[in-house]
């Protein structure tokens, strides 16, 4: 598990699972949690590819950033639980796409909070708890099940108009 603070970001990548049990707090910057990489920007420690088909991500107790997005991605399985607020975007991703098990969990009693798009898309299914919420103060709200069911809870996009896909 490589864990950075670069500028005020918090950054938990790995090459297996990167589960985080506490509270993420970047006030100054962004946060990133990436299980399954197998390739990652050394600057900054953030993955740029989830190739690892054993990998998972997972955030417990939620996450705040303060300047920046959210980013939540796996090889297979993610999940988040808790508030993630953020003053960008919000991505929960399922991003190994040559993988079919392949999913996206939003707990039960989660709140997604963005400035700008609020994002949860897997390859196989996504699945959004009925008191999970996701709202996007500044954009849209995409939910993308590629290859399989969205099962979705609460949407609610600002901006130009929320949108739900599944």
């Amino acid at each position: 598990l490589l864990v950075g603070a670069a500028a005020g970001d918090v950054v938990a990548t790995a090459a297996g699972s990167a589960v985080c049990s506490g509270a993420l707090t970047a006030a100054a910057g962004r946060v990133s949690v990436s299980g399954g990489a197998d390739a990652f920007d050394a600057a900054s420690g953030i993955a740029t590819s989830w190739a690892h088909a054993s990998g998972n991500a997972e955030v417990r107790a939620g996450a705040t950033a303060g300047a920046g997005d959210i980013d939540v991605h796996a090889g297979r399985q993610v999940r988040v639980s808790g508030t993630l607020d953020a003053a960008g975007s919000v991505r929960v991703i399922g991003d190994g796409a040559a993988q079919p098990s392949n999913s996206a969990r939003v707990e039960s009693g989660a709140v997604l909070l963005a400035g700008g798009s609020v994002h949860v898309r897997a390859a196989r299914g996504v699945y959004m708890a009925p008191s999970a919420t996701a709202t996007a103060t500044g954009g849209d709200v995409h939910v993308d099940a590629l290859g399989g069911a969205a099962d979705v809870g609460a949407l609610s996009g600002g901006g130009g108009g929320g949108g739900g896909g599944g």
